[in-house]
This record gives C-alpha cells, structure tokens and sequence, in this order.
C-alpha cells in the first residue's frame, strides 16, 4: 500500500518529511508505542533512522524498512481551541 508522510515534518535532517512517498510493510507495538515500517524508494530517505533501530531488524522486519513511530502532537486552532492530533 503506498502512502504520503504528513502531519507536520518528521526528521527533515533525515529526509522523512511531508509528501514522501512510502509503502506501508507491517506495524508493531514497543513498549505501548505504535511504530509503522515502511519502505521508501530513495533510499537515503529514513537512512538515521534505520541505523538507531537496526536492533529490530529481523526475519520479520526487513533492513531496508524504515520505522515511524506514532506521536501526538498538540496544535493549537483558533484563538482557545485544542486539538491533539496523533499519528498511528
């Protein structure tokens, strides 16, 4: 399934920004956390981050396979409203 990052820019130093373009591979939950893997077509895109996660990789989850895990982020609409806004 190909998907779009959005919802604010990840880790621009690491090319995972708004509008690149991914395929969706499998999602897991560490330590109450949702982390989605996906595979991207240029490959330096999410380079970093593999490398702080290559103690996952596995027989399940591939080494070409870039993790994103979820976060909430609060944005603030209008003058007193507040939203949270979690990425799964």
């Amino acid at each position: 399934m190909l998907i779009e990052l959005c919802n604010g820019n990840y880790a621009t130093f690491n090319g995972l920004v708004n509008k690149v373009d991914g395929i969706f591979k499998t999602s897991a939950k560490y330590c109450e956390k949702i982390t989605i893997w996906l595979m991207f077509q240029k490959k330096f895109i999410g380079t970093l981050t593999r490398k702080i996660y290559n103690h996952y990789y596995d027989n399940n989850i591939k080494s070409k396979w870039t993790p994103i895990e979820s976060i909430i982020k609060n944005i603030k609409v209008g003058k007193s409203q507040l939203f949270i806004i979690t990425r799964i």
